[in-house]
């Protein structure tokens, strides 16, 4: 990425503490977010994932930015398609992200779309998310591309879902992204 701005047009900010960090770009046509949260800790992948979004609704809080307003996300999951039994349940942890990132996302009115994901799988533990958010100004806007020879995630019909609901939701949740 290359910024262009006097120094005098352009202002940075960067937070960093063990579980995140945060970088806060402000120039005269946006304000920008590149943030990372991490959760290892917690006894289960579920409590880890929570842990990552509640640091995300942290630093989106203390930044004035919004769910909304994340264009790109990458999604790092410990043992992507690993299946855990809860119960009476088959619990994959994708699809465990997948609910807990409709709980996190349901206040939020997604006018331009969700956000672009990625779903990494990774095997040294916890969940990671890392976003791009923007606020643009000036009268920018912010165009989302769709591709019609492809079914966006969050319409994905059930059958192509694994595991079941986490039980904080109804029904297995759809991705949400596209």
């Amino acid at each position: 990425w290359v910024l262009d701005y006097k120094r005098s047009e352009l202002t940075c900010h960067f937070k960093r503490q063990k579980q995140f960090s945060v970088l806060q770009l402000d120039c005269p046509e946006y304000s920008c977010l590149i943030a990372s949260q991490y959760s290892e800790k917690e006894d289960t992948f579920k409590q880890n994932a929570c842990e990552t979004f509640r640091l995300l609704d942290s630093t989106l809080l203390e930044t004035d930015f919004e769910y909304s307003d994340i264009v790109r996300q990458w999604n790092y999951i410990e043992n992507i398609t690993e299946q855990d039994a809860a119960g009476d349940r088959s619990l994959q942890n994708y699809q465990t992200f997948n609910d807990l990132r409709t709980l996190f996302y349901e206040n939020t009115t997604f006018a331009a779309g969700y956000p672009s994901a990625t779903g990494i799988g990774i095997e040294n533990g916890g969940c990671a998310i890392e976003i791009i958010a923007l606020k643009v100004k000036k009268g920018n806007v912010i165009v989302p591309i769709t591709n019609t020879h492809q079914v966006d995630a969050h319409r994905y019909s059930s059958n192509v879902l694994a595991g079941t609901a986490t039980g904080e939701v109804n029904t297995i949740s759809t991705p949400k992204f596209e």
